[in-house]
């Protein structure tokens, strides 16, 4: 039927990109490309056995996975490749500079994506050391999901501020990025523990595409999805019948009226309902991560390739098994290309802002884990530009992989002009990103409506 017809166009993508050899090895086994190829062929196989909902019990093959088994990889992934520290980074350099000027109070809200408490503590260190002095006090708002994981940062980061005599105020909030966004636009404020008139600073790191699922029905009603991606075409417009949960949470933080927002995602497209098109867009996307994965086994890091395993099966083998066997509510990795998130962004009330210091040093950054070797080889930083603003795109061998773009909240409502001009000819990049062979290129694109100091 249908769906075996859809399966099979994917092994067949998956065969191609493993150069006609998707039986090299098994999971965590073989070449780069032969365990993308495994983890691949695995979630397409699932899929079309998923259906027969009693040989899935029988074989456990729904079960989720074990949660400190995915914590553990998460922070070794976090170690092994370059792409999270540099985008933790970028965030925490674009916070430092943007707030700079603030001495009273500095208020930052993380929205739950924390799979260690680093960020926070070189945070501390960063606003320790502005050249001007500290702010009166520091207050850390940091939702996650687990109490434990809190507690952990609540001691660290206590600790690295006592010892360099900052003054801190830190709140947990017990929540997942869902609960969050099901909270009243109104009370979200109190949730996050936000006191107008303080300079706020919130950071969004690999959570809001979660947000992004249409649901089949609502209320017993057909939604309406758009038609772009109902069809699996990668140029999406906004309009009223594209908005999400994503994009209810984002005017909400808007209406907090924040001096910086900090979106970090993956820079992918695999958004789109055709599982052809997410397939072979994924493909492209994990190729690049297995391949930073495998550079770190190599001297100077020489990681053990049971750890490596471990970061393939837990963290990007459950990604490509949610893009491709999962379907409406259910699929959370909802990837979309930082255009579209610059779309996103205004039509909440966000205008973009450029941090001209903190992407020069996360270029820097880039540059110096090149010069390390290993895991950081293949490390770099492209600039692409939205909006007005200039953003750092973090990648691996000239394929993006991660956007850091930084925005603020804007108060009147005024006609838009275009975000940004036509894309060049040439289509997509290798990971359906919107790039080119010479650097960043942008999708022909506007907004209704912007918003102005």
């Amino acid at each position: 039927g249908t769906c075996q017809m859809q399966v099979n166009d994917g092994l067949s993508c998956v065969v191609d990109l493993a150069g006609g050899d998707a039986d090299g090895g098994g999971v965590g086994e073989g070449r780069s490309a032969q365990r993308l190829a495994s983890a691949f062929a695995e979630a397409l196989a699932l899929r079309f056995i998923l259906p027969c909902d009693g040989v899935c019990r029988s074989l456990h093959l729904t079960r989720a996975p074990p949660p400190p088994a995915v914590s553990a990889a998460r922070q070794g992934f976090r170690a092994m490749c370059p792409f999270v520290r540099l985008a933790a980074a970028a965030a925490n350099l674009s916070i430092a500079e943007v707030m700079e000027a603030e001495r009273a109070v500095v208020h930052v809200v993380d929205l739950g994506s924390g799979v260690d408490a680093n960020q926070w503590v070189e945070l501390v260190r960063l606003v320790a050391a502005r050249p001007g002095g500290p702010p009166g006090l520091l207050r850390l708002t940091v939702v996650n999901e687990s109490e434990d994981f809190l507690s952990a940062v609540a001691a660290y980061v206590a600790a690295e501020a006592q010892r360099l005599d900052l003054s801190l105020q830190f709140h947990p909030v017990l929540s997942s990025i869902e609960e969050l966004s099901a909270t009243a636009t109104g009370s979200i404020g109190s949730r996050l523990v936000v006191i107008p008139g303080h300079p706020l600073a919130v950071v969004a790191n690999l959570q809001i595409h979660r947000l992004l699922a249409f649901p089949d029905y609502v209320d017993g009603v057909a939604s309406r999805r758009p038609a772009a991606e109902q069809s699996g075409s990668s140029q999406h417009t906004m309009t009223t019948a594209t908005k999400t949960k994503a994009d209810a949470l984002l005017r909400a933080i808007r209406d907090l009226n924040p001096k910086l927002v900090v979106l970090t995602e993956n820079e992918a497209d695999h958004n789109v309902a055709e599982l052809g098109a997410r397939v072979w867009n994924a493909l492209n996307y994990y190729a690049a991560l297995f391949d930073a994965l495998e550079a770190s086994s190599t001297p100077p890091a020489a990681v053990p390739p049971h750890e490596r395993a471990c970061v393939e099966r837990w963290v990007l083998g459950e990604e490509i098994k949610d893009i491709v066997v999962r379907e409406g509510t259910g699929r959370r990795e909802r990837h979309e290309t930082l255009g579209r998130w610059a779309e996103r962004m205004v039509a909440a009330g966000f205008s973009p802002v450029t941090a001209a210091r903190a992407l020069a040093s996360t270029e820097t950054l880039a540059q110096q884990m090149v010069a390390a070797g290993g895991g950081g080889a293949g490390a770099g930083v492209l600039r692409a530009a939205h909006g007005g603003g200039c953003f750092p795109v973090i990648c691996w061998c000239d394929v993006p992989v991660f956007s850091v773009s930084t925005w603020t909240a804007r108060r009147v409502l005024v006609p838009a002009p275009p975000l940004w001009p036509p894309a060049a000819a040439g289509g997509a990049g290798p990971s359906g990103s919107g790039y080119g062979g010479d650097g960043p290129s942008t999708a022909s694109s506007s907004a209704a409506m912007w918003w102005v100091g």
